[in-house]
């Protein structure tokens, strides 16, 4: 696949900027996005870099409320939105036979990719695991980097040409790795010196900062590079090494599901189904200082009988918004079902924003130049999202949590 697809959406991007900041001769209409209705659950959701969106997830109809049009071959399980929420027909990579629960994007080089528990996508057979041009939909016939598990988080390293992998396999590229794996980003090729496997469980999360040259990882697993570590560990990304000394492990719990990275704060937002992390007594959510992985001890945001599922923060309007399965955050009055927001830096949840969501919030992806939260699970119905009809994605004001309507 060539290296230098990327000038359509750089070019798209960069007009985007233009109408956000009035420095250029493009002048276009105020943000408008209207949601799509999903026939499944969506599970991942990333912005293409020029103010569209692509989703993953478990559907095998997709309607377009733009136009009133319904997909159905060539869009299962994976679909590009263009800015203003309408379905891009001219962009079909059909995924079949399988979920896609785990997306990256390199913006630069113009690559999607694309992890899950499929059997092939774009009509080309691949196992869990697939590079896609991303202005195009079409699947680099050239990488392959197939896997015998499932792929759930994905991060990719441009500058240094590598792709981290997680999820529960044990074979990976034709490799043996457990659970988590470094790729050659261009070529597919797994890292044989990058060895950090896992043991007795899988890597559900990933959160990496370039420029500490630090890869969170979260999950269920008891070990990770022959180290104990449970549920949650920092590693060297360079090398796959441990970080020795790191605190954030779970004492007490099942599994972490979320990671959202504050590089600026130096604070990582952990997500599950736990009691105690970092040192702390935590349930469900923790803010840990990300360097030493200590919990932050003035952070109380307890969940109600639930898990946390999907985090979002913006550190520059001091927000972490927080989606999964609970029935109250932080002891919230009104309580908050499914769906939260709460100052970053301090973990009180914000009474007024109020959005609850019908079922559980699996994927959340914020715009914050928009002023924008898009959130995707497996809500539905007439009461899906903030009370309205709202099928698996919907668009809500960052700032007051109303369900944004075009």
């Amino acid at each position: 696949m060539p290296r230098n697809t990327a000038f359509f959406m750089h070019q798209r991007a960069v007009q985007i900027v233009q109408q956000r900041r009035g420095d250029g001769a493009a002048s276009g209409p105020p943000f408008s996005f209207t949601d799509p209705t999903f026939g499944g659950n969506v599970l991942a959701i990333i912005d293409d870099g020029a103010g569209g969106k692509f989703v993953g997830g478990g559907w095998t109809s997709v309607t377009c409320n733009v136009t009133s049009t319904t997909y159905t071959t060539g869009y299962t399980r994976l679909v590009h939105l263009l800015p203003t929420g309408e379905v891009d027909a001219a962009w079909s990579c059909p995924v079949a036979s399988g979920e896609v629960g785990a997306l990256a994007l390199d913006v630069a080089n113009g690559v999607l990719y694309v992890g899950g528990s499929f059997a092939a996508i774009g009509g080309e057979s691949r196992l869990d695991l697939a590079a896609v041009t991303a202005s195009t939909g079409v699947v680099d016939t050239g990488w392959t980097c197939d896997t015998d598990g499932i792929v759930r988080a994905l991060s990719v390293d441009a500058a240094n040409d590598v792709l981290y992998v997680g999820g529960s396999f044990a074979t990976i590229g034709g490799v043996s790795r457990a659970d988590l794996a470094a790729v050659t980003a261009s070529t597919g090729v797994v890292d044989a010196a990058w060895t950090c496997d896992t043991a007795s469980g899988e890597v559900r999360a990933l959160a990496l900062d370039v420029a500490n040259d630090v890869l969170y990882v979260g999950g269920n697993f008891s070990a990770i590079g022959g180290v104990f570590s449970r549920y949650a560990a920092a590693i060297t990304a360079s090398t796959g090494v441990v970080v020795s000394g790191w605190l954030g492990t779970v004492s007490s719990g099942t599994i972490v599901y979320a990671l959202a990275l504050d590089v600026a704060n130096d604070r990582l937002y952990v997500g599950g189904d736990f009691l105690a992390i970092g040192g702390g007594s935590k349930v469900d959510l923790a803010a840990l200082t990300a360097s030493t992985g200590a919990a932050v001890s003035g952070f109380t945001c307890n969940t109600a009988s639930g898990n946390v599922i999907a985090l979002a923060v913006d550190s520059s309007a001091d927000r972490l918004y927080v989606g999964g399965n609970f029935t109250n955050l932080g002891g919230a009055s009104p309580a908050k079902v499914n769906l939260a927001a709460a100052t970053a830096s301090t973990g009180v949840v914000d009474a007024a924003w109020q959005c609850d969501a019908g079922s559980t919030v699996r994927a959340l992806q914020i715009d914050p130049a928009n002023n924008a939260l898009f959130v995707g699970g497996s809500f539905s119905g007439a009461t899906g999202l903030d009370g309205e009809q709202r099928d698996r994605f919907g668009t809500v004001v960052a700032s007051t949590g109303d369900l944004f309507v075009p």
